[in-house]
């Protein structure tokens, strides 16, 4: 087993995926493709397979969402940062926003990444834009536009505001099942077998009652292996697109 293999060894320490309940649509997408074995492969191998997999710079795949800071290939988002032309406009507030923030260079320019609790918001930075100057948002009109004046409108309200009071939001539905089928992906790539999954993700007892060669509990197993296989292959690039809005 190879160092890559043994990150995703340990896969009946359920306590090990909690960190997965409050990650962002970028993040989710990160976990399932360093679970791609082709990916680890080029990693290993190729001089530079970033572009293959949507990256702008290829990450390690070791690294799990709360160290890695995997660069996707440059989103198109419809906020733009622009310079004002009124000299007592504010200057943007770069230390003021909550969260982990990252400049990227991508294929459009500059871009700025700003992780905050369950969404990464990107940030067109305009190339005639300085940091230092008085600045606005242009936001792009058409599909998402509601969308997109909302979340300037929440990245303002959250200037000044420190990160370390912030409380992290009541993991969803989503990012549950999500745990589940990265913790059973995981159990599956060293050949579990699907009632030994169950065992771990829904407790002995259930299985002992309800497992059945057709039933109920084996289909959801099997549905949540099928289904994070799918995102490991390639459906990852699903959660890039809606988080681009």
């Amino acid at each position: 087993m190879d160092s890559t293999q043994q990150a995703f060894a340990d896969w009946r320490a359920t306590a090990a995926y909690l960190y997965v309940l409050h990650l962002d649509p970028a993040q989710f997408a990160w976990e399932y493709l360093r679970r791609n074995p082709s990916y680890c492969r080029d990693w290993r191998d190729v001089q530079d397979p970033a572009r293959r997999w949507g990256l702008e710079l290829a990450e390690d795949p070791t690294r799990d969402s709360r160290t890695a800071s995997p660069v996707w290939c440059s989103p198109r988002t419809g906020i733009t940062i622009v310079a004002d032309s009124n000299p007592a406009s504010a200057r943007f507030p770069f230390w003021d926003i909550p969260g982990n923030k990252r400049l990227c260079a991508g294929e459009r320019g500059l871009y700025l990444a700003v992780r905050q609790p369950r969404r990464t918001m990107h940030l067109n930075l305009h190339p005639g834009y300085s940091i230092d100057q008085p600045f606005a948002y242009l936001i792009s009109a058409g599909t998402g536009c509601n969308t997109r004046c909302r979340a300037v409108q929440e990245l303002s309200a959250s200037y000044g505001t420190s990160p370390l009071c912030a409380r992290a939001p009541r993991p969803s539905t989503t990012a549950l099942n999500h745990m589940r089928m990265l913790q059973a992906l995981d159990a599956d790539a060293v050949g579990a077998t699907h009632r030994s999954i169950a065992q771990i993700l829904v407790g002995a007892d259930a299985v002992e009652k309800r497992w059945t060669p057709d039933g109920e509990l084996r289909a959801r197993v099997r549905h949540w292996v099928r289904k994070a296989r799918s995102l490991r292959d390639g459906d990852y690039r699903q959660f890039l697109a809606s988080d681009s809005e």
